[in-house]
């Protein structure tokens, strides 16, 4: 290849993305939408000011359709190209990944080949830990079970499915049913603790810092457990609801104690993760029972500020007001 322009930047990914895609297949079988997973991070990736994502080209041109099929996992921009695939029909899957220096190579226009490519074999739930490979299982797991693509896109953001992203998943679902998350309707969070579920709503409601409708406090564990016990639940958020002139507040908190009775695991070991994140994702239609709601009606439009303040306790503010 001849001059280095965006074009020809953008022909080489496509190039190594074909290769990717072959060599795929060589190993595990045809892909199409009715069989195929493939979880990458090549979106996210950039080499010399070019983003990497023609990579995924291949992979749609076969009729793979992102998020039916094909995953963006989210990573830092500077890492190693990870692509998972995975085969329904012949129950077979592979790891690849491309080497930050080989990247970097291909974005100067060298022409990819096979020997960047560096190979691992892949089984569902396989892998123990949170290594690259490992947290692309956990993304594989949720799509086989029929994971709803509201899950899939928190997964892109966290770069893994695990009990707190799932958590999220279901307080998605019971503010749904609440009737809240429609057009029309403004809500601001606070999210006091932080957790995994903090990455799948800030990405389903657009909801971020920089839009100044979502805030972070730490809680003492002190200060947790008190509230556990009088929400019923581990605290989760403070959700504040413009609907037409209404405010409204909402202190939602999340049964932990309920979803490892569920899930029939003790422990904070990566096994018994992904144990509970395997229940739990057979219980994705049963919000009700895992989350709990406090209404608390309010009519200070500057509420969210004053319970975002640096060195206040949210829920003092919030129930001050009740």
């Amino acid at each position: 290849m001849k001059g280095c322009n965006p074009h020809n930047v953008a022909c080489a990914f496509k190039e190594l993305g074909r290769k990717l895609l072959a060599l795929i297949e060589e190993k595990i079988g045809a892909l199409g939408p009715e069989n195929a997973f493939v979880a990458t991070n090549a979106k996210f990736l950039t080499s010399r000011g070019y983003s990497v994502a023609p990579v995924m080209t291949a992979f749609l041109e076969k009729g793979l359709e992102l998020y039916y099929n094909v995953v963006p996992v989210h990573s830092p921009y500077y890492a190693d190209l990870h692509l998972v695939a995975y085969n329904k029909d012949s129950s077979k899957g592979v790891y690849a990944r491309v080497a930050r220096s080989a990247v970097e190579k291909i974005a100067a226009c060298d022409r990819a080949t096979a020997d960047y490519i560096k190979w691992e074999p892949l089984s569902p739930g396989g892998a123990e830990g949170w290594s690259d490979k490992a947290r692309y299982l956990t993304i594989l797991a949720a799509w086989l079970s029929g994971a709803s693509h509201e899950l899939l896109l928190g997964a892109e953001l966290h770069n893994h499915v695990c009990p707190g992203l799932i958590s999220g998943y279901l307080i998605i679902r019971r503010l749904e049913e609440l009737g809240l998350l429609k057009q029309g309707v403004e809500i601001k969070l606070v999210s006091a603790p932080p957790w995994c579920k903090d990455d799948l709503l800030i990405q389903v409601l657009d909801a971020t810092p920089g839009k100044r409708n979502f805030s972070v406090k730490f809680l003492t564990e002190d200060r947790r457990q008190e509230l556990r016990r009088s929400l019923g639940g581990d605290p989760a958020y403070i959700a504040f609801i413009h609907d037409r002139g209404r405010e409204e507040v909402l202190v939602i908190s999340f049964d932990w104690e309920k979803a490892r009775e569920i899930a029939g695991v003790v422990g904070d070991t990566p096994s018994s993760k992904l144990a509970m994140s395997a229940a739990l994702l057979r219980h994705l239609d049963e919000a009700a029972q895992l989350i709990h709601v406090k209404h608390v009606e309010a009519g200070d439009p500057e509420l969210f500020e004053k319970a975002s303040l640096s060195g206040t306790d949210p829920y003092k503010t919030v129930l001050l007001h009740e």
